[in-house]
């Protein structure tokens, strides 16, 4: 499971000398956490290890803190990368071999980056289309970052005699989680709350259809009153409906099953809230029935949760996945 975000691919096996499944990493304005998490097939995945620990401007260094901590060496690490380090762009699949396809696209999307197309680096996904009618997508999610960017999380852990073998981001993560939770055939909506946005994603049989960020945060969430609170929730409100709209418009041949919102803490009730204004069906993503955590009770609490929503998903990816050369 997971998609092999960022270029210059090839596929490699695992090591030996590895550890079993994923050690993730992700840094933002709150702080850098990590976490080592191990999917076996037909096993619930678990979680074995973590730590949050102080912000920092300074990738090297917060990389070499992870190292004392987790060892960086002995594990396949993956990146999880900022808002502003990367952005998604559809576009239409043109006519070419697969050989030559990542390469086409990455020249398609020139008009919609800000930086030269030689420092681009990308990696697509199709979207989702009725398989009923026959054919193919037409249609891809392209996501690109500056190969500058990606070199520094690569130069960063190699400055630990560690290997950065994936960069990944939290749509795809998020698209991980709710694969876990998805009925064959029909679509799941994840409303996942992080300290600093939320991130609403549509997935069909695994595949992303949708994404939209709604810049509302758990940390606002906490800090605001109760006027101030339920002008967040009507807002959170109107982008919801606004997306299963567009979800309905653009994907009318797949029902949507559920819409699936992340842990909160008692103080925000932004579930209720949902449930009393939305026709779609709303629940609560009950990462204790998809993830094993206890290794790490502490991590389990949904304050934490929220901060780590991008790592458990990216470290769900499978480990024969394709890894950044």
């Amino acid at each position: 499971m997971g998609f092999p975000y960022i270029p210059f691919v090839s596929k490699r096996a695992r090591p030996p000398s590895f550890r079993p499944g994923w050690l993730a990493f992700a840094q933002d304005e709150q702080g850098l956490r990590w976490l080592h998490m191990v999917h076996e097939p037909g096993e619930k995945p678990r979680v074995l290890a973590w730590e949050s620990l102080p912000a920092s401007n300074d990738i090297v260094l917060q990389v070499r803190a992870t190292a004392l901590a987790g060892k960086l060496k002995r594990h396949r690490c993956l990146a999880v990368l900022k808002s502003d380090e990367y952005q998604i762009v559809q576009a239409e699949l043109p006519p070419v071999s697969p050989e030559e396809l990542r390469q086409a696209l990455r020249w398609s999307i020139r008009e919609s980056v800000d930086y030269p197309v030689e420092d681009v680096g990308a990696d697509y996904l199709e979207v989702p289309f009725d398989k009923s009618r026959g054919g193919a997508s037409r249609s891809a999610y392209v996501v690109c970052a500056r190969r500058s960017t990606l070199n520094r999380y690569v130069a960063a852990f190699a400055s630990v005699k560690a290997r950065l073998h994936v960069c990944d981001v939290p749509e795809t993560a998020h698209r991980n989680l709710a694969a876990l939770c998805g009925v064959e055939g029909k679509g799941v909506a994840l409303l996942g709350v992080m300290p600093g946005y939320c991130l609403l994603t549509f997935t069909l049989d695994g595949e992303l259809c949708l994404a939209r960020r709604i810049e509302i945060g758990l940390d606002a969430m906490l800090a605001a009153d109760v006027a101030q609170r339920t002008q967040q929730f009507d807002r959170i409100l109107l982008e919801v409906q606004r997306s299963l709209d567009a979800f309905e418009r653009q994907f009318h041949f797949a029902s949507l099953s559920r819409l699936l919102v992340s842990p909160l803490p008692d103080k925000v009730d932004l579930m209720p809230f949902l449930v009393d204004n939305l026709e779609q069906k709303v629940e609560s993503l009950d990462l204790d029935e998809i993830i094993d955590f206890s290794a790490v009770p502490d991590l389990a609490q949904p304050g934490q949760l929220a901060a780590c929503l991008a790592l458990l998903g990216a470290a769900l990816r499978s480990e024969d996945a394709i890894e950044v050369a």
